[in-house]
């Protein structure tokens, strides 16, 4: 394992050289967390909602006038689209634990003119304090961020705040064993390596969407369930990959797991993958849970 010095103002130029922004970043508030937030995580967000926002807005199933609830909106990129599906007449609840990532929503919600779009700083420990009822509560990618108990306790509790007829959409990570790449390639081996060290560092479950497919199973909840994995085939797709470096560099550092030049390194690898047409990596299998309450 490699230990970083503690010695700020290298931190600091080593971020510089990843914003335009004088802003480095807020982290969200846990010890775990290792994702930044703000600008500086913006082109990778913006990429991730290119390819994963056709496939959810598909399986959400929404129709004109609905009530819908998201969880983790960060930059709003979905919501705006999920707030054109349902129209004047409906109404979408945008939430987020992060200010800076909201921040930066609200901007896309009002340059979308999306005045049905309402965007709220909520810790899901706090989730009480909304006392609406949904016809769709959506979350993607964020229970992977939380300890399993965390997650069982979180459940019920949504479900409670469906309408009768409302539906819990999640989509998470199946299993990070889903990585692959045709051909082998050391490069996203590398960004794989990372990855795991992530996981291990957060104390993450390494296959959330399986275990949460067998817990909906065992305790008798009534869902649909599909898989989708992208594959990263143009140069746009793969920068996922050395952006994904990037975003959490600054934890790894903190937390004394990585070295500057060693990340820089790593970030500078990944970009030949990028120009290597013939290099098709596939990023993350993604479980889709379509759960309704019992009648």
């Amino acid at each position: 394992m490699a230990i970083y010095p503690c010695l700020l103002g290298a931190t600091i130029i080593f971020l510089s050289n990843f914003a335009e922004t004088k802003e480095i970043s807020e982290k969200i508030k846990t010890d775990s967390y290792l994702i930044c937030t703000g600008e500086i995580d913006l082109e990778r967000l913006t990429i991730l909602n290119e390819i994963y926002n056709s496939p959810s807005l598909d399986f959400m199933k929404i129709e004109p006038g609905m009530q819908i609830l998201t969880l983790g909106c960060g930059i709003g990129l979905l919501e705006v689209e999920i707030s054109k599906q349902v129209g004047m007449e409906g109404k979408v609840f945008a939430t987020d634990i992060s200010p800076h990532q909201l921040a930066i929503a609200i901007t896309n919600g009002e340059k979308a003119s999306a005045k049905n779009l309402i965007f709220k700083e909520l810790d899901l420990a706090h989730l009480n304090s909304i006392s609406e009822q949904f016809d769709r509560i959506h979350c993607r990618f964020v229970l992977s961020h939380m300890p399993w108990a965390s997650i069982e306790e979180l459940l019920p509790l949504l479900i409670s705040k469906l309408t009768p007829f409302g539906s819990l959409v999640v989509e998470e990570i199946t299993t990070i064993d889903s990585l692959t790449c045709e051909p082998f390639s050391e490069e996203y081996e590398l960004w794989k390596a990372y990855v795991n060290r992530q996981f291990g560092i957060q104390g993450s479950d390494r296959s959330p969407g399986k275990r949460l497919y067998e817990h909906l199973k065992e305790q008798g909840y009534s869902f649909k369930y599909q898989i989708h994995q992208p594959l990263l085939k143009g140069k746009r797709e793969k920068q996922l990959l050395s952006l994904g470096i990037r975003s959490i560099a600054q934890g790894l550092i903190d937390k004394k797991e990585a070295l500057p030049q060693e990340l820089l390194d790593a970030i500078e690898q990944l970009k030949k993958l990028e120009e290597d047409p013939k290099v098709i990596p596939r990023y993350c299998e993604t479980s889709q849970f379509f759960i309704q309450p019992s009648m």
